[in-house]
C-alpha cells in the first residue's frame, strides 16, 4: 500500500501566507534600494514540529540576513507535511514574488 502523504499547511491557506510574507518582505526589505528586475524565488523548510527553520532567497538582496532570522522566528506556525500520519520537515517553493516597485533609470 502507497504511504498517504500530505503538505504543509499555513493557517488560512496559502492566500493567508503570501499576505503575511509581502508585509514581512515590505518591512524589512527596502525596495527602493533594491529595484527587482525578475522574481523573487523562496525556498522554505518547515520542519516537522511546523516551524519555518529554513529560509532561502534568490537573488540575495540588502539585510537579507536579518530579514531570514526575524522571517524564521516571527513567522505563525504551520501544520507540518506528514507521511503516514507522522509529521515530517518538508521544503516549499514560491517563484515569481516580484515588488510593486521597478527601476525606471531615475
Amino acid at each position: 500500500m502507497p504511504d498517504v502523504v500530505t503538505k504543509a499547511e499555513f493557517p488560512g491557506g496559502m492566500e493567508a501566507f503570501r499576505k503575511e510574507f509581502m508585509t514581512m518582505v515590505y518591512g524589512y526589505v527596502d525596495v527602493t534600494a533594491y529595484a527587482v528586475n525578475g522574481p523573487f524565488s523562496f525556498i522554505i523548510t518547515i520542519d516537522e514540529k511546523g516551524k519555518m527553520s529554513e529560509l532561502v532567497i534568490y537573488p540575495k538582496v540588502k539585510n537579507d540576513e536579518e530579514f531570514v532570522q526575524d522571517m524564521t522566528f516571527a513567522m505563525k506556525k504551520w501544520k507540518p507535511a506528514t507521511i503516514d500520519g507522522k509529521p515530517i520537515s518538508s521544503n516549499i517553493n514560491f517563484t515569481n514574488f516580484t515588488t510593486d516597485h521597478a527601476d525606471h533609470g531615475d
